[in-house]
Order: C-alpha cells, then structure tokens, then sequence
C-alpha cells in the first residue's frame, strides 16, 4: 500500500517482528506469527517480507520469505545464485489449512555477499519479472570493491523505473568472519 495508513502498517509490523525475533523465533516461524497479527491489521495484509537470521561466526544463515523477491547471493568469482528456497505468500493470505512455513538454510562464506532488495528495483511494466532478475544478477557479477560501491554500482545500473511510484530499497550484507 502507499500513505500514512501504510507506513503505520510497517511500522507495526517492524516491531512485531523485533519482539518475535528478540523472544527466539525464527524466521518461518515469525512470519507465521505475523499471518496472525495482521488479520487485524488489515493495512498491513499482503504485505511482502523477508526475514534473515546469520549466525556471525559460522555464516549459517535462516530465511524465510512471504512474498518477497528471492535474495540473490554473490561471490567473488562464483555466479549469482537466487535463493528460491524457503518462499510463500505474502503475509495474511495464508489458508490455516496450509502447512506452517519453513526456512531455508545455507552458509554465506568468507567474501560473499547477500543482496536482498524491493520489486521496484526489478520490476518494469509491460517486461517478465525474468527480465528484472536475470538484469539485476547480470550487474551483480561486478563484485568488486567495496559494499558501497557495490550498491553503488546496482543502484546506478539499475534504476527504478521512470514515472513509477514504487519504491526501491537495497539491502546487501557482505560476510567477513
């Protein structure tokens, strides 16, 4: 959604999930709880997120998605990898009959680095979301430099597209032991 309605919305749900998150739950497990609590809110329904767990000493990482666009995990010399896994509806559209959510886990090794971003940096009108995927993947292969560079360089490559009122936000987390 868009306006002040919205943003109280995320604003709720941001801090639903801190205490969901602060009290042990992980990530499937938290937006299974947040299915619950925006039943009622309903400016908060088919909102779309992405919760990530990484353990800072070993790289283990826990995922799980409603309805976000996959991460993308990039490396210095390995091809960029969309994490597919661990992926649902966005929250409050759940069937109670569906099974709970599940994570996805893998390892972030010494170097790589973990791009989780908005639709609105991917997706343009009248193109496959294939399109936006295989662009943004095909610009993150330069993974030199630093992070900021780095999220330079995608954003400049990669911008929003004119005229849109969809906002575009990049997260990229780069794992250093």
């Amino acid at each position: 959604g868009r306006g002040v309605h919205a943003a109280a919305a995320m604003g709720q749900i941001r801090s639903a999930t801190r205490a969901l998150a602060g009290a042990g739950f992980s990530p499937a497990e938290i937006l299974d709880q947040l299915d619950q609590f925006v039943i009622l809110l309903p400016a908060a329904r088919y909102a779309t997120m992405v919760v990530v767990e990484l353990d800072l000493h070993n790289g283990e990482v826990r995922m799980a998605s409603a309805g976000h666009p996959p991460a993308l995990l990039v490396g210095p010399g390995d091809e960029p990898n969309y994490l597919w896994g661990g992926r649902f509806v966005p929250l409050g559209v759940r069937d109670p009959a569906d099974p709970p959510r599940v994570n996805t886990t893998f390892r972030i090794s010494a170097g790589q680095r973990l791009v989780l971003y908005t639709d609105g940096l991917i997706e343009r009108r009248k193109e496959l979301i294939d399109v936006g995927l295989a662009r943004l993947a095909a610009r993150a292969t330069t993974n030199e430099g630093s992070v900021e560079s780095f999220i330079d360089a995608l954003c400049a490559a990669l911008p929003g597209e004119p005229g849109s009122r969809d906002d575009v936000c990049l997260l990229v987390a780069h794992y250093r032991p």
